[in-house]
Formats: structure tokens, C-alpha cells, sequence
């Protein structure tokens, strides 16, 4: 799971650096990219959030752990990739 904050654009910036991380460490694993946050003020465009999810080519979710919106489903999601994977 890659995890940026909706409202600091600096951490999405981060995230090509995060998967090649996530790559070099657990080889070639299922995730997901998780915008949370939602509560506060946006500062990540959704269409540059959209670009990015169409360009990796994987499951994308926004969320806010404050508010415990979302976040289930992107670890529910998370899982059954993983169970599929196994299989």
C-alpha cells in the first residue's frame, strides 16, 4: 500500500520513489495507492492523481483515517489482491 496525503502535494511527489522502494525490497507484490486525508483541504489535483492510477496501472482509493472513510474497503481490496496473488 503507497499512502499520500491529499493535502501536501510533496508526498504524492514521493510516490515513484516509494514503489521502486516497494520493488527493490519485495520484488513484484500487489498493491494499491491510497490518497488520504480526505477531511482537510485538497491540494492534489484528481486529474494528476488520475494520470498517475491510469499510468501504474493499479487500484486507487481516497480516504480519511480520521474519519474511518474508505479506509476498510483499501485494505479489503489490498487482501483479496494478495489471496489472488497466492493462488
Amino acid at each position: 500500500m503507497i499512502v499520500f496525503s491529499l493535502n501536501d502535494l510533496s508526498t504524492f511527489n514521493d510516490i515513484n520513489f516509494w514503489l521502486t522502494k516497494l520493488k527493490d525490497l519485495s520484488g513484484e507484490v500487489p498493491y494499491i495507492l491510497v490518497g488520504n486525508k480526505t477531511d482537510l483541504d485538497r491540494n492534489v489535483d484528481k486529474l494528476l492523481v488520475e494520470t498517475e492510477v491510469k499510468k501504474l496501472g493499479i487500484q486507487y482509493f481516497e480516504t480519511s483515517a480520521k474519519l474511518n472513510e474508505n479506509v476498510d474497503l483499501a485494505f479489503e481490496s489490498l487482501s483479496i489482491q494478495i489471496l489472488n496473488n497466492l493462488k
